[in-house]
């Protein structure tokens, strides 16, 4: 998100849109502490910075931690802020994290204030990052404490510091930018840091940025909750989680745009999430309908706000009329009322001091409820059930083209779930495109989930998104669960696994990749005789028909003349070698039930680990990777080194 950073904003302008001064039940100014000056010595350690903040009664409904050494224990990532504020009595976990401060030697500054402008001027065409190796790296741990925080807790924005010996800088993080502060001295001008931390001591949740419309469930509603989870878990759901006495459970508001009433939801902590700071932050739980009295699934996410982009719950309403199979039926959703990012409101001629932006856009968040609910793809019970599961996901994507025009641009392993019924449904058309509009890229970015993007899209060229890259995807998509999942023949899979799905080049300006996937069209990497024998004939056949169905686009020689394969033809690919009449080898087959790759660990199960007192996300929430698979769609066009971070 090296390109959301908006800065440097006038710390008076700061205060007056983020950080009112705090006034008494009746509304009167509340007094001020009379000492607020930091000496010379509070610098010199977390320690003392702390002990002074406590010796000046600055902040007193909050509690201020040295953790420079230590590391949040449920966090499988050491990540150590130097300074961590909870509230009294608390721990200093990601979970209960209320302030994050931290301290860099000026010279790192991961900023740079460029020189004042003229009265007329702005400062839009000035860099404002700092592209040191060092400032690199402190802006991107930064960014990372920041989603730590955010995939903990449910938010909308939230505050961190940065001090930079006797300068501080003062940052609020949503999910369309961070807007950062001019750099200020804040020994010669105490008051400035002390004003902010008293001011925010007294800031209420939803001032410091808590996202009011989830609360904790009472005791009744969890034993509902607990009880239907459990009950569906015998119907054959076994993948929901098992709530337990310990498992804190969260009461979700979701407003039906349609009735403009609000339904509330009780459940766990996400099992699927979206780990980057900056894009739609993208939640998905399984809850409990307490009006429906059934088990559904919540998607909370951020979406993209801007007029050339539809709403999902429009989306699904309009795949329901066309008639679309595979895909989950929606309950109910929409925008809740008054969410939407700030960030982007400050870059406009009004701000003279906002340097040089991109990508920076309005986000709303968004809740749905679907009545269709699955297993991961990877939970797939045998070699045929995924790719079955596969082409159920691949009708859905054919028929919404053909039907109502429309083109889902994020086919992905985590886009396709299967249901009770062992069948797959494509999910997650929030990026979807309307191709009866006119061509051409809305944005200048792609859109896709790292591994599963074409190669042709990840090539320097930056060619528009066509229904043949989704086709590709699928082949991908099936391959990837294959190699992954089921036994293979190859030597150092780790490292063909690598080059083929996660290898990129950092171009400076442009991140760009796809060489791997070439390789693999060529039968070059992963070639054929690693799974010849190792998986069902037919299973090994579809992949083999994809591969060359695609590496026309990709030969040297045929690359100019070739013809994108259509919906139908990877359809006939599928549809030739499950049908028992056409292929044979699916029976007698000894499929491992359960088979992971050595290469590659096991992905955390959801339906065992439902310890909600973990994070917002009960999985794996590190820091953010400085890789671009991390994410769950990508920015080609981006900064060096924050192109792994967003996620449009």
């Amino acid at each position: 998100m090296g390109s959301r950073f908006i800065g440097p904003m006038p710390v008076s302008s700061f205060f007056d849109e983020f950080v009112p001064p705090p006034k008494d039940a009746n509304g009167n100014p509340v007094k001020k502490p009379t000492s607020r000056k930091f000496p010379q010595k509070a610098s010199s350690s977390e320690a003392s910075f702390i002990a002074e903040i406590e010796k000046r009664k600055l902040c007193t409904n909050l509690q201020f931690l040295d953790t420079h050494t230590t590391s949040d224990p449920l966090h499988p990532k050491e990540l150590k802020p130097d300074i961590s504020v909870v509230a009294p009595g608390q721990d200093p976990v990601w979970r209960k994290m209320e302030l994050v401060i931290e301290r860099k030697p000026r010279a790192h500054d991961p900023f740079a204030d460029p020189a004042p402008v003229k009265e007329g001027e702005d400062n839009r065409k000035n860099l404002f990052l700092h592209n040191s190796d060092n400032a690199l790296a402190n802006r991107g741990q930064i960014s990372s404490y920041a989603a730590a925080q955010f995939q903990a807790q449910f938010r909308e924005w939230a505050f961190s510091i940065i001090l930079l010996d006797d300068y501080a800088r003062i940052l609020r993080w949503d999910c369309a930018g961070t807007i950062v502060t001019e750099r200020f001295n804040w020994r010669e001008n105490p008051d400035t840091l002390a004003e902010f931390l008293w001011r925010f001591n007294h800031l209420d949740k939803k001032q410091r940025g808590y996202d009011v419309t989830v609360t904790p469930a009472s005791s009744d509603e969890a034993r509902v909750a607990a009880d239907g989870f459990g009950a569906a878990r015998k119907k054959g759901k076994k993948y929901l989680p098992i709530l337990s006495e310990d498992t804190e459970l969260h009461k979700f508001m979701v407003y039906d745009e349609k009735t403009s009433a609000e339904r509330f939801f009780v459940g766990p902590s996400a099992h699927v999430y979206n780990r980057s700071m900056a894009g739609r932050g993208t939640f998905g739980y399984y809850a409990w309908d307490i009006d429906g009295e059934r088990v559904v699934y919540l998607k909370d996410s951020w979406r993209i706000d801007t007029e050339d982009m539809a709403k999902e719950t429009d989306i699904y309403e309009k795949l329901d009329k066309a008639g679309v199979r595979r895909v989950a039926k929606l309950g109910c959703g929409g925008d809740l009322p008054g969410q939407s990012t700030r960030s982007q409101d400050y870059i406009t001629e009004e701000q003279p001091w906002a340097c040089f932006t991109s990508n920076v856009y309005r986000h709303t968040h968004c809740r749905m409820s679907f009545l269709t609910i699955g297993a991961p793809l990877q939970r797939f019970s045998s070699t045929r059930q995924l790719c079955v599961a596969i082409y159920d996901a691949l009708t859905a994507h054919s028929e919404a083209y053909t039907k109502a025009k429309i083109l889902h641009r994020d086919v992905s392993a985590g886009n396709i779930l299967i249901d009770e019924d062992g069948r797959g449904f494509l999910i997650d058309w929030d990026l979807c495109r309307d191709v009866s509009l006119p061509p051409g890229r809305r944005r200048q970015w792609r859109t896709g989930t790292w591994q599963f993007i074409s190669a042709a899209l990840l090539d320097p060229q930056l060619k528009p998104h066509a229904v043949s890259d989704d086709l590709e995807s699928f082949c991908h998509v099936l391959n990837y669960m294959v190699v992954k999942y089921r036994p293979t023949s190859y030597r150092n899979l780790h490292d063909q696994i690598k080059h083929v799905y996660d290898s990129y080049i950092d171009e400076g300006t442009l991140i760009t990749g796809g060489a791997g996937k070439k390789n693999f069209f060529s039968g070059g990497t992963l070639d054929p005789g690693g799974l010849f024998g190792m998986i069902p004939r037919p299973c090994f056949d579809i992949i083999q028909g994809l591969r060359l169905l695609f590496a026309p686009l990709y030969a040297w020689d045929t690359a100019a003349t070739a013809v994108p394969p259509s919906p139908s033809d990877v359809m006939k690919i599928f549809q030739t070698h499950m049908d028992p009449s056409k292929s044979t080898g699916w029976e007698g087959f000894k499929d491992p039930a359960v088979y992971v790759a050595a290469a590659y660990p096991p992905d955390t199960d959801a339906g065992t680990n439902a310890n909600g007192k973990r994070s917002r996300a009960q999985d794996d929430i590190g820091p953010l990777s400085d890789h671009p698979s991390t994410r769950t769609s990508v920015l080609l066009q981006s900064t060096p080194e924050e192109v792994h971070l967003d996620s449009e």
